[in-house]
């Protein structure tokens, strides 16, 4: 076993909405250890809003959520565990103040780490590079970076410059394999596409997402709310944006009248081409504790995303949480899914594949067919996924 040693984290930020993988990870390794959690810093490039509908609102929404952010610069979640979100100057795009932004993280994280007596400790880091400004300023024991997506595959990067800001991300990943002791990949086409852009690594590994199994399998009581709902009903739950396939989604609603499609989220995109169906239920998110409760009226899940880049290279995490709920589950072809659970999993090519994908699970699945999908996720929790980075940090000096 590797010595003790507590965690400094670079990750999302902590106060998101959302059960993301990097939380389930952490807080699993950090059983019995000091964690400290930094939430990110902004992108010393600019990032668009997309074309999302109601763009302005999500702009006020986010910078309100960052204000409050900013004003719990420590919290602590449990005994040892603390959440750290830095004070930082605006306009991060503008060298100089990014530069200053970092002088401060270091200032800050030093100050903490030393406050709080994590002497060289482990330092995490995912869906962020902060953390490649702080290394040499932190003494630390060991750096294990997780790619949970393909970074330079972000969607919404502003059409100027979008070269340049992929190229920066391309380098940010060249400087993680040339400085982490292990980089950990969620789903095997990250992997490979590191690989081919920077040759095999010694310290690159392939570690798939885990499943709250516990959380998502099991019997529970049905929530008043979905009781009086009209079946079949074609279910998705997670952020609804623009990602989504509106013209699939279009194409179940009206091959069907008679199925409900109903999509728990919270509303980025627009979807108000869809309001107009009357089978089509969008009632906002749920949280994160109630999920399984609602996620369980579904006769079939469905992952209903347009192809491109980011999505190709993904594995979503909802996949083994529909697959621990029993759900026949529909999706689009994504390499990390066909490779993973095609036996358990239907994957279509076209809207009109999707649709008699739909069909056929409705008309086939079964008891038994529903422990096989729980079976085949039963030993795939994140506390799985942890002990296999622990294991491989034993072989780290």
């Amino acid at each position: 076993m590797p010595e003790p040693f507590d965690i400094l984290c670079f990750g999302e930020d902590w106060y998101k909405t959302g059960e993301y993988s990097t939380k389930q990870i952490v807080r699993r390794m950090a059983e019995g250890r000091k964690l400290l959690w930094v939430n990110p810093l902004p992108m010393p490039i600019h990032m668009a809003s997309g074309a999302e509908s109601g763009a302005g609102k999500v702009i006020l929404r986010k910078a309100l959520h960052k204000i409050k952010t900013h004003l719990r610069w420590l919290s602590r979640s449990r005994e040892g565990f603390w959440i750290h979100s830095p004070l930082y100057l605006p306009l991060s795009q503008n060298p100089r103040v990014y530069r200053f932004n970092i002088f401060l993280l270091r200032l800050q994280v030093a100050l903490l780490c030393r406050l709080l007596g994590l002497v060289n400790p482990l330092v995490w880091a995912s869906s962020t590079y902060h953390v490649l400004d702080v290394l040499d300023r932190i003494p630390h024991s060991r750096f294990c970076y997780r790619f949970s997506d393909k970074s330079s595959a972000f969607q919404k990067l502003p059409e100027k410059g979008r070269a340049e800001i992929r190229t920066w991300y391309e380098d940010c990943d060249r400087r993680v394999l040339e400085r982490a002791d292990r980089v950990f990949c969620a789903s095997r086409s990250i992997y490979e596409d590191l690989i081919e852009r920077f040759g095999e690594k010694e310290n690159l590994r392939y570690l798939p997402h885990g499943v709250d199994f516990d959380h998502f399998s099991g019997e529970r009581p049905l929530p008043d709310s979905l009781r009086n709902l009209s079946h079949p009903l074609i279910g998705y739950y997670g952020a609804l944006t623009s990602a989504q396939d509106f013209e699939l989604l279009r194409h179940i609603l009206e091959s069907h009248p008679e199925w409900t499609l109903l999509m728990f989220g919270n509303v980025v995109g627009d979807f108000s081409s869809l309001e107009k169906y009357p089978n089509f239920l969008l009632p906002g998110p749920i949280p994160y504790a109630d999920l399984p409760d609602h996620a369980q009226v579904f006769d079939v899940a469905i992952m209903t995303w347009k192809l491109n880049e980011w999505i190709e290279n993904s594995f979503p995490v909802k996949t083994q949480e529909y697959l621990a709920l029993g759900l026949p589950v529909v999706s689009v072809r994504i390499r990390e899914i066909e490779r993973e659970f095609s036996e358990v999993i239907a994957i279509a090519d076209s809207k009109e594949d999707f649709v008699e994908l739909i069909e056929k699970e409705l008309k086939e699945d079964s008891p038994k067919k529903r422990q096989t999908r729980i079976d085949r996720v039963r030993n795939r929790d994140w506390k799985e996924v942890a002990g296999g980075i622990l294991k491989e940090l034993e072989e780290v000096s």
